[in-house]
């Protein structure tokens, strides 16, 4: 687990189980919030349980347990299903209509800049709407 300290900003939970991606966001989220990180969605689990994030960025293509299944778990929690999820994937069979309907508050199609990810954070933990579908596109 990698940890930034800054008590006054909101904590944000990254999993991604791509390092070269995971390192990029992480050093560009760690800008504006506190991090926490995961490379596996059964550690995102056990870390949302010690941390209480105030969002979590959840890769769907993880090893062992996805993050769908992670953003299932968090929503039918009462203790943790008010976590805004932002969902990061490469699969462009997405279906953002059907699939962001699940309390996910964005997904963002990989490769994301880092950029888009950060802004994208900013509106989801300060409360701010997005798209009608909560979708945005990496370019």
């Amino acid at each position: 687990m990698i940890r930034t300290t800054a008590p006054y900003r909101d904590t944000v939970l990254l999993a991604d189980d791509a390092l070269t991606e995971r390192d990029l966001y992480e050093m560009v989220l760690r800008e504006a919030f506190d991090v926490v990180v995961a490379s596996r969605g059964d550690d995102a689990l056990r870390m949302v349980q010690a941390e209480r994030p105030d969002v979590a960025i959840l890769d769907v293509w993880m090893p062992g347990m996805d993050g769908w299944t992670v953003c299932r778990r968090l929503k039918a929690d009462p203790v943790t299903s008010d976590i805004p999820v932002i969902l990061l994937t490469a699969d462009d069979r997405f279906d953002p209509v059907r699939d962001a309907g699940g309390g996910v508050a964005a997904v963002l199609m990989k490769p994301c800049r880092a950029e888009t990810l950060l802004a994208t954070v900013i509106r989801v933990a300060s409360g701010r709407e997005l798209s009608p579908a909560g979708v945005e596109t990496g370019e």
